[in-house]
């Protein structure tokens, strides 16, 4: 890479910013820009504490002929709601860095943090529209090796941090623009060893702009992540002569679902769930055999749903061990929430019921 700049005396041209969606295909490429910088995410929507892949991708006119992966990519962000990967580090790898296109350098590649970026700043316009507040620069280097980017190329993928105390709310990261007229951004060029600047129409191109500058929009979401968990166990006498004879005898594991919106109908003036395929308890007894109950009615409580499964054939005296998973399997067939295991001594769920009000069984 080459990194002598070539000092332009250049009139700024007009910024155009340009939306590439977090997911999605390539705008068209501007019929007055000599270079299209774009960015994508990885998802559109991301919960407080996600990590955040944003793939680089460049298009250039014929005129420019072919590129190197190499370049300083500068973008901006709003602080509010990302971090980089390392607050610390300016090795590239270590922010989630992986080169797509060929020719990358790792050994003289680097990283500007935001208090080292050498570029002065962001527009103000730009910082009101988008809140952006920092910049990061990916100082990528190059072994020369030449690509073809007249179709739209990725050239490589970095991560960025969703701030666990993030607000919801839609928001833009994108090139900084004012770091490509500083001349600190820049994308290198197999004819000149790095496209320099603002104006295109300066280096001989039949446009006038060098640069478009991408954007990717993205979603903060702090709805709740579906979650399966145990509420509570039960047993009881379920009539017979014989208290002590495990058929006799029900026990009940109760557990709960949240962050999983539920839709019912009516069936026979009641209401009947209509997107949740099955719910499943599975115990398995001493850490051998299992055997799966199916539960047939939940109820709404706690800001979810919960549920009972209902075993028989545990003597309430019994000291057998008996570990119980649950697992919601939606509508789709293959969307299962599953909870972690519930491990609890027989005669313990029976003591407990008796303190709890259920009678006792007969000496």
């Amino acid at each position: 890479m080459k990194n002598a700049k070539r000092i332009l005396g250049v009139a700024l041209a007009l910024i155009m910013i340009f939306n590439v969606f977090a997911v999605g295909t390539f705008a068209a490429f501007p019929d007055d820009t000599a270079v299209k910088l774009m960015i994508r995410a990885d998802k559109a929507t991301y919960a407080p504490g996600d990590e955040v892949v944003l793939t680089f991708s460049e298009q250039v006119i014929a005129e420019v002929g072919d590129m190197w992966i190499g370049g300083q990519y500068e973008i901006a962000y709003p602080t509010a709601v990302f971090s980089p990967f390392n607050a610390t580090s300016n090795v590239l790898e270590d922010h989630g860095f992986t080169a797509i296109a060929p020719g990358y350098d790792a050994g003289i590649s680097t990283l500007q943090l935001p208090e080292h970026v050498a570029s002065s700043g962001i527009t103000p316009e730009l910082a009101t529209l988008y809140g952006w507040d920092e910049r990061i620069c990916y100082v990528v280097c190059d072994d020369s090796t030449n690509i073809d980017c007249t179709s739209a190329r990725d050239l490589f993928t970095v991560k960025l941090v969703i701030d666990p105390t993030a607000a919801d709310g839609t928001y833009t990261i994108g090139y900084n623009p004012k770091g490509y007229e500083d001349m600190n951004a820049y994308s290198n060029d197999a004819a000149n060893g790095g496209l320099y600047g603002t104006s295109a129409t300066d280096w001989g191109f039949s446009v006038p702009n060098m640069y478009e500058y991408g954007t990717c929009t993205i979603t903060v979401s702090s709805g709740a992540t579906p979650e399966v968990t145990h509420v509570k166990q039960q047993s009881k006498w379920n009539g017979g002569d014989d208290k002590n004879t495990a058929e006799n005898y029900l026990f009940g594991f109760v557990g709960q679902f949240t962050g999983i919106d539920v839709t019912t109908t009516e069936v026979a003036g009641r209401q009947e769930v209509t997107n949740i395929q099955s719910i499943t308890a599975t115990a398995t007894v001493n850490g051998g055999a299992s055997v799966v109950a199916d539960v047939q009615t939940i109820w709404e409580a706690a800001g979810g749903y919960q549920f009972r499964a209902v075993f028989r054939g545990f003597a309430p005296t019994s000291s057998d061990s008996v570990s119980v998973v649950f697992a919601v399997t939606m509508s789709d067939g293959t969307t299962v929430y599953t909870s972690p295991a519930e491990v609890k001594v027989v005669n313990d769920i029976y003591t407990a019921s008796v303190a709890a009000g259920m009678p006792a069984v007969a000496a």
